[in-house]
Protein backbone atom coordinates (compact mmCIF):
# COMPACT_ATOMS: atom_id res chain seq x y z
CA UNK A 1 0.00 0.00 0.00
CA UNK A 2 1.40 3.26 -0.81
CA UNK A 3 0.78 6.44 1.27
CA UNK A 4 -1.12 9.69 0.00
CA UNK A 5 -1.76 13.17 1.09
CA UNK A 6 -4.71 14.93 -1.36
CA UNK A 7 -4.54 18.49 -2.41
CA UNK A 8 -7.20 20.56 -4.04
CA UNK A 9 -7.00 23.44 -6.65
CA UNK A 10 -9.00 26.27 -6.12
CA UNK A 11 -9.75 28.36 -9.40
CA UNK A 12 -10.06 32.48 -9.25
CA UNK A 13 -11.96 33.38 -11.94
CA UNK A 14 -11.37 36.65 -14.42
CA UNK A 15 -14.43 38.32 -15.11
CA UNK A 16 -13.10 40.31 -17.89
CA UNK A 17 -9.76 39.99 -20.13
CA UNK A 18 -6.20 40.12 -18.38
CA UNK A 19 -3.09 39.23 -20.72
CA UNK A 20 0.45 38.67 -18.76
CA UNK A 21 3.70 38.82 -21.42
CA UNK A 22 0.53 38.45 -24.12
CA UNK A 23 -1.32 35.56 -22.83
CA UNK A 24 -4.59 35.89 -22.24
CA UNK A 25 -5.28 34.65 -19.15
CA UNK A 26 -8.72 33.35 -18.06
CA UNK A 27 -7.95 32.75 -14.22
CA UNK A 28 -4.94 32.16 -11.71
CA UNK A 29 -5.66 29.01 -9.27
CA UNK A 30 -3.64 28.10 -6.11
CA UNK A 31 -2.81 23.94 -5.63
CA UNK A 32 -3.52 23.25 -1.89
CA UNK A 33 -2.28 20.76 -0.03
CA UNK A 34 -3.90 19.25 3.08
CA UNK A 35 -2.22 17.47 6.05
CA UNK A 36 -4.10 15.25 8.87
CA UNK A 37 -2.46 14.88 12.32
CA UNK A 38 -3.42 12.87 14.94
CA UNK A 39 -4.04 13.86 18.91
CA UNK A 40 -0.06 13.73 19.33
CA UNK A 41 0.52 15.63 16.15
CA UNK A 42 2.27 12.71 14.02
CA UNK A 43 0.68 13.11 10.57
CA UNK A 44 -1.93 10.22 9.18
CA UNK A 45 -1.81 9.06 5.49
CA UNK A 46 -4.56 8.24 2.98
CA UNK A 47 -3.83 4.43 2.12
CA UNK A 48 -4.26 2.60 -1.47
CA UNK A 49 -3.02 0.58 -4.28
CA UNK A 50 -3.68 3.74 -6.08
CA UNK A 51 -4.09 7.49 -6.42
CA UNK A 52 -7.71 8.82 -6.61
CA UNK A 53 -9.31 11.02 -4.09
CA UNK A 54 -10.13 10.57 -0.53
CA UNK A 55 -12.05 11.35 1.95
CA UNK A 56 -12.36 11.56 5.66
CA UNK A 57 -15.15 8.97 6.75
CA UNK A 58 -16.92 9.49 9.89
CA UNK A 59 -20.24 7.79 11.08
CA UNK A 60 -20.93 6.71 7.77
CA UNK A 61 -20.26 9.67 5.88
CA UNK A 62 -17.80 10.94 3.84
CA UNK A 63 -16.26 13.79 3.92
CA UNK A 64 -14.11 16.01 1.24
CA UNK A 65 -11.19 18.12 2.72
CA UNK A 66 -11.49 20.53 -0.16
CA UNK A 67 -14.74 21.47 2.17
CA UNK A 68 -12.93 22.36 4.92
CA UNK A 69 -11.58 25.63 4.04
CA UNK A 70 -12.82 28.80 2.03
CA UNK A 71 -10.24 29.81 -0.19
CA UNK A 72 -11.13 33.44 -1.27
CA UNK A 73 -10.20 36.38 -3.33
CA UNK A 74 -8.87 39.59 -1.20
CA UNK A 75 -7.75 42.88 -2.28
CA UNK A 76 -5.52 43.00 0.10
CA UNK A 77 -4.23 39.77 1.09
CA UNK A 78 -4.94 38.59 -2.77
CA UNK A 79 -5.55 34.59 -1.32
CA UNK A 80 -7.84 34.30 2.27
CA UNK A 81 -8.01 30.90 3.21
CA UNK A 82 -10.14 30.55 6.30
CA UNK A 83 -11.05 26.89 8.25
CA UNK A 84 -14.77 25.73 7.75
CA UNK A 85 -15.00 25.34 11.37
CA UNK A 86 -18.44 23.77 11.19
CA UNK A 87 -17.12 20.68 9.43
CA UNK A 88 -13.75 20.33 11.06
CA UNK A 89 -15.35 20.33 14.76
CA UNK A 90 -17.15 17.27 13.36
CA UNK A 91 -13.70 15.74 13.62
CA UNK A 92 -12.03 15.46 17.09
CA UNK A 93 -9.56 13.24 16.70
CA UNK A 94 -7.89 14.97 13.87
CA UNK A 95 -6.46 18.30 12.50
CA UNK A 96 -5.92 19.57 9.46
CA UNK A 97 -3.10 21.79 8.28
CA UNK A 98 -2.73 23.01 4.74
CA UNK A 99 -0.51 25.04 2.59
CA UNK A 100 -0.48 26.16 -0.70
CA UNK A 101 1.87 23.36 -2.86
CA UNK A 102 1.93 25.59 -6.13
CA UNK A 103 0.14 29.02 -8.31
CA UNK A 104 -0.73 28.90 -12.04
CA UNK A 105 -2.19 32.02 -14.63
CA UNK A 106 -4.91 29.83 -16.53
CA UNK A 107 -3.87 30.76 -20.16
CA UNK A 108 -6.59 30.88 -22.83
CA UNK A 109 -10.41 31.10 -23.11
CA UNK A 110 -13.42 28.52 -22.74
CA UNK A 111 -10.50 25.84 -22.06
CA UNK A 112 -7.94 27.22 -19.36
CA UNK A 113 -4.52 25.65 -19.46
CA UNK A 114 -2.34 25.86 -16.18
CA UNK A 115 1.45 27.42 -16.48
CA UNK A 116 2.60 26.92 -13.46
CA UNK A 117 4.16 30.44 -11.51
CA UNK A 118 5.73 31.30 -8.37
CA UNK A 119 4.14 33.08 -5.91
CA UNK A 120 5.27 36.46 -7.09
CA UNK A 121 4.40 36.19 -10.35
CA UNK A 122 0.76 34.92 -9.01
CA UNK A 123 0.28 37.81 -6.56
CA UNK A 124 1.84 40.70 -9.70
CA UNK A 125 -0.92 39.49 -12.02
CA UNK A 126 -3.56 39.40 -9.18
CA UNK A 127 -2.68 43.06 -8.11
CA UNK A 128 -2.15 44.59 -11.10
CA UNK A 129 -6.03 43.23 -12.48
CA UNK A 130 -7.51 43.30 -8.98
CA UNK A 131 -10.72 44.43 -11.20
CA UNK A 132 -10.94 41.76 -12.72
CA UNK A 133 -11.01 39.02 -9.62
CA UNK A 134 -12.84 40.99 -6.88
CA UNK A 135 -16.20 39.44 -8.68
CA UNK A 136 -18.58 37.33 -6.74
CA UNK A 137 -16.96 33.85 -8.28
CA UNK A 138 -14.28 34.66 -6.27
CA UNK A 139 -15.87 35.19 -2.80
CA UNK A 140 -15.12 31.18 -2.44
CA UNK A 141 -13.32 30.22 -5.22
CA UNK A 142 -13.93 27.04 -7.53
CA UNK A 143 -12.62 23.63 -6.27
CA UNK A 144 -11.58 22.41 -9.99
CA UNK A 145 -10.03 19.46 -8.75
CA UNK A 146 -8.01 17.35 -6.67
CA UNK A 147 -4.25 15.99 -6.34
CA UNK A 148 -2.44 13.67 -4.80
CA UNK A 149 1.17 13.48 -3.32
CA UNK A 150 3.00 9.95 -2.84
CA UNK A 151 4.28 10.24 0.43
Amino acid sequence: MDKFRIGYVYHFNAHKPVYHEGQLIGGMSVGILFKVLNLEGIEVFFESNEEKEFFLELEGERYSLGNSINCSFDKKKIIKIQPRDNLLIKFKDIKVNWEIYDFTKDVGEGMLIPHEVTEDIFKEIMEKNIDAFDNSDNESAQSLAYFTQKV
